[in-house]
């Protein structure tokens, strides 16, 4: 006999292989279940999300549609179909185009009637009349002379149909063969001009018309002796022109006109007004 006791009983530990492979893919089914609802559920929202065309709205009265081109897949390679679009708008007239900017078409009309006033009373003593006058007419005198000094556009008439009349004044130096020039009063024409082919065309030549202007001033005052503050003031305000060589003051209420000789700088002697208060500051005239 021996005291060793017998060796104990051996136990051999089972893994259950079969139920872990069943729980793993019974998570994989899970998962997949998870991810094909977040799938399908960002397919609706996106779905929901994505702008559609709105369908075209009919088009409002007055305007015009676009022009619709069919799809080239729906088509013969050798084909297109355009739907033609009517006009984006009326077509003007053109004395609707002229009605638009009044101001600048009364602008050109001036400025052509100054410039026809001044080369029909030119003469440089050529005796060539302008191209302006028709064939035919009387050319100016050889050596006769006419220097336009100055035109001044009174009033425009729109008479329609692209045609305005025109009423103006301009002065003249003038001078016969062989004398010196002379200053004649002004005088006053009317003439027609149409603008309704774009380019200012003289319809006929000038009509004599009777000059209105601006009349002199007329004043019955008294001189009198001004306080030296304003006869300084009224030196200065004339030597801007020139040399002066006398002033003279009149008091009209609490104000004084002051007329002044004063000579340019060609040596001519040239009367200037000023108007001052008693304190030498330039004021409007009385009405």
């Amino acid at each position: 006999m021996t005291d060793r006791e017998p060796p104990a009983e051996e136990y051999f530990e089972h893994i259950p292989w079969d139920e872990l492979m069943a729980e793993v893919d019974s998570r994989r089914r899970t998962t997949l279940r998870w991810a094909a609802g977040i799938v399908g559920g960002l397919a609706v929202v996106a779905t929901l999300a994505w702008p559609r065309s709105a369908p075209p709205s009919p088009s409002p009265v007055g305007t015009a549609p676009v022009a619709e081109v069919a799809a080239p897949t729906s088509l013969p390679p050798t084909s297109t179909v355009i739907t033609a679009a009517e006009p984006s708008g009326p077509v003007w007239a053109e004395a609707d185009l002229r009605a638009v900017a009044p101001a600048a078409l009364e602008r050109t009309v001036e400025a052509s009637a100054e410039r026809v006033l001044r080369e029909l009373f030119t003469a440089d003593g050529s005796g060539r009349r302008s191209e302006l006058v028709p064939a035919g007419l009387p050319d100016p005198e050889p050596g006769a002379r006419s220097f336009v000094e100055w035109v001044s556009v009174a009033t425009i008439d729109d008479l329609g149909a692209g045609r305005f009349r025109v009423e103006a004044m301009l002065g003249r130096l003038v001078a016969a063969p062989g004398a010196d020039y002379r200053r004649l009063a002004p005088e006053a024409f009317s003439l027609v001009l149409d603008v309704s082919a774009g380019t200012p065309v003289l319809v006929d030549l000038p009509t004599p018309s009777v000059p209105v202007g601006p009349t002199g001033p007329s004043f019955s005052l008294t001189a009198a002796s001004a306080p030296p503050v304003v006869v300084e003031a009224a030196e200065d305000v004339f030597s801007r022109f020139g040399t002066v060589t006398s002033v003279e003051a009149f008091p009209v209420g609490d104000r004084w006109r002051v007329v002044g000789a004063v000579v340019d700088a060609g040596g001519m002697t040239w009367p200037l007004v000023v108007w001052l208060d008693a304190d030498g500051v330039e004021v409007i005239p009385d009405p």
